[in-house]
């Protein structure tokens, strides 16, 4: 039996790389400066060889969706460019740090369908239609840094057992739990900001999260109710924590059951957001279109405390994005920074390569002093803001 198993193995494996060759064989007679080919690949929950597909018809489908989002999105995913950035750049009275607030429709970007596309084939490289919308017109560098991922339905597919969260939550009291990436710098961070977000029970929803770490902390720090979003299906059996798809999320808004949330909490996970690593079409936006989801749920004076990886912005396509002076602000659209002191320069990376804000969130009825950001170093001229 064993060695039926070894022989199938390694027939799979042999015409994997056959397919890999004759893939890579192609590649090198097509013109490299043809601009217009891309060799997209299909993922499966089974084992299976990559597949082509119709190139044209894929990217046709592909322009025509993200110009549906970006007329949805309207104002939000208007910044594509260094000068559009600080055309529209604000700085509240005494700070320092650029702040961005944009009119959205919640309904429209909650109910969109396009924005939660699936496509298992992504290509080697993201189409020049569409380049400019993730770079700020060729200012934020894109490396080629492919990582393939599993079908949506079946990434982090999981159960989460009661017992397995309170042995969490008991790890957070002794100052034992790791946390995904095994950093307790992190998690002594996530904890102090926690605790100045006061969620004793509050309402929180967290955006991404492959084991409960996350969901344990906050638990842990009087939490009523957390509701996780994330692309793969996880059945909780915690009393105190729902799981949500997309789609059930935006299902669940649209009928009226989702309600209202007090805070929102996401790590190393919206980054991803519209890169098509775990299933998801490719969307210039998907990170800020997050955020904004998260701020159209959120109640009037609620929190966001959202941890990045940091550094000079850059795609590492199709892995993930590094945040920088750019799109860490464009991604906090309509979030008022707190802990702007502890926010490093720039928003360069903390010693743990991520750095983790904490966020208010700004009401459609607040109205602030603000300057341009150009215009901050000398004598401002004062005006109202209203979202």
């Amino acid at each position: 039996m064993k060695k039926s198993m070894q022989k199938t193995v390694v027939l799979i494996f042999s015409l994997l790389l056959v397919a890999y060759f004759q893939v890579t064989k192609f590649s090198s007679k097509s013109n490299p400066s043809d601009k217009n080919t891309y060799y997209l690949f299909k993922s499966s929950s089974s084992l299976s060889l990559p597949s082509l597909k119709d190139n044209s018809t894929w990217k046709h489908e592909l322009v025509n969706r993200v110009d549906r989002i970006k007329s949805v999105c309207g104002e939000l995913c208007s910044i594509n460019s260094v000068g559009k950035f600080y055309s529209k750049a604000q700085r509240f009275e005494g700070s320092n740090i650029p702040t961005f607030t944009a009119d959205i429709n919640c309904n429209q970007v909650m109910q969109f369908k396009d924005i939660d596309a699936v496509d298992f084939t992504f290509p080697q490289e993201i189409p020049e239609e569409i380049l400019n919308y993730y770079t700020l017109n060729d200012t934020i560098p894109v490396i080629k840094f492919n990582r393939f991922f599993k079908d949506a339905n079946d990434t982090h597919q999981d159960i989460w057992t009661k017992k397995d969260i309170d042995e969490k939550i008991n790890l957070v009291k002794n100052d034992m739990l790791k946390g995904t990436y095994g950093n307790k710098a992190i998690i002594k961070e996530l904890k102090e900001l926690f605790q100045e977000s006061n969620m004793e029970g509050k309402k929180i929803l967290v955006i991404g999260s492959e084991t409960p770490w996350i969901e344990a902390l906050c638990l842990h720090a009087g939490a009523a109710k957390v509701t996780t979003l994330e692309y793969g299906r996880i059945k909780s059996q915690h009393p105190q924590i729902v799981t949500l798809t997309p789609k059930e999320f935006r299902n669940r808004y649209m009928d009226g059951s989702l309600g209202m949330f007090d805070g929102v909490v996401s790590f190393s996970s919206i980054e991803h957001s519209g890169l098509g690593r775990y299933g998801d079409a490719l969307n210039p936006w998907g990170d800020i279109l997050a955020t904004a989801r998260a701020w159209c749920v959120t109640n009037d004076n609620g929190f966001m405390v959202l941890g990045l990886p940091t550094g000079d912005d850059k795609v590492l396509f199709n892995a993930h994005r590094i945040y920088g002076k750019y799109r860490w602000p464009l991604v906090a659209t309509n979030w008022h920074l707190l802990n702007e002191n502890e926010a490093s320069d720039n928003y360069l990376a903390s010693s743990t390569g991520h750095n983790i804000n904490h966020y208010r969130k700004i009401s459609p009825s607040e109205k602030f002093l603000r300057t341009s950001y150009k215009a901050y170093s000398r004598r401002p001229n004062m005006t109202s803001l209203a979202i």
